[in-house]
């Protein structure tokens, strides 16, 4: 059940298919998409910060809008980097909602996501927790660029076309991310691996 917290998903804008555009692919069904990327989509809302307790009805939000823009759906890119796009604009917008709802009804800061429970190895955790909390540091443009590129490994053609902006600008914004994520994580482990 989304909560009134949650992004309206009708608002989220619908990713226009490029000129040219192939043929709509007919042979994609919502219940084969929800089943390839239902385990995904909370994973990458963490990743570009939406506060884990926000992530399940998010998570449904992109769905929703998955489901009502997947007849459109053409095939001009994968259908992965299809469903990142639509994942990332509707973080984008509850993120944007959620830095409103804290400046109007001075809500708490939103916390900070958790390493997904299923890591078995505590360095591995430990790694991941202070990636994370570099990727807290960043910039939202930096931070999209860096979650896309280096953990989602979509291709810097595909980013740009998600960011509508030009590829030189995603590579631009993903040196400073790299930097900045490096710059924090030194720092971490000069104060002896702290978070």
């Amino acid at each position: 059940m989304t909560s009134a917290r949650s992004v309206d998903p009708a608002s989220v804008p619908v990713e226009q298919p490029a000129a040219g555009a192939c043929a709509a692919v007919d042979d994609i069904d919502f219940t084969a998409v929800f089943r390839d990327f239902g385990a995904y989509v909370p994973g990458l809302l963490r990743r570009l910060g939406v506060a884990e307790r926000e992530v399940e009805d998010v998570a449904q939000d992109v769905f929703t809008v998955i489901h009502r823009q997947l007849p459109g759906f053409r095939g001009d890119s994968t259908l992965k980097t299809w469903v990142c796009g639509v994942t990332l604009r509707v973080a984008r917008s509850h993120l944007r909602l959620a830095r409103v709802r804290k400046l109007v009804l001075g809500e708490p800061a939103t916390e900070p996501s958790q390493a997904p429970p299923q890591l078995e190895s505590a360095v591995l955790a430990e790694r991941v927790r202070m990636l994370q909390r570099a990727l807290e540091e960043l910039s939202h443009e930096q931070r999209r660029v860096f979650v896309l590129y280096e953990l989602e490994e979509l291709s810097m053609r595909d980013i740009a076309r998600l960011l509508a902006c030009p590829e030189k600008t995603a590579y631009t914004r993903l040196h400073a991310a790299r930097q900045n994520v490096e710059r924090a994580i030194r720092r971490r482990l000069a104060l002896g691996g702290e978070l």
